[in-house]
């Protein structure tokens, strides 16, 4: 896997971003399984979570169900955005 992408976005702040990846488990389809992915990122763009989601769709076997995404500045409130992770990646 590439490195992730780290640079300055004129369009957002540089947040702790929290994904939580609900995807079917390879084995079982009927099955749902819970990844959680954390990394500073850039809001509302999230260059870092839609460079290591494409590469999970490209590369795991588990189909991605549904994405949950969160963010946080430092000691602030947090903010929640929902995602069709399909429409996330485009």
């Amino acid at each position: 896997m590439d490195k992730l992408i780290i640079h300055p976005s004129s369009k957002g702040l540089y947040r702790l971003t929290l994904a939580e990846i609900i995807y079917y488990m390879p084995d079982y389809k009927d099955i749902l399984q819970s990844f959680v992915w954390q990394d500073y990122d850039y809001v509302p763009d999230f260059p870092n979570l839609k460079k290591f989601v494409t590469f999970w769709d490209k590369e795991i076997e588990g189909k991605i169900h549904s994405l949950k995404i969160s963010s946080q500045s430092e000691l602030h409130r947090v903010e929640f955005y929902y995602s069709n992770y399909r429409e996330f990646l485009s």
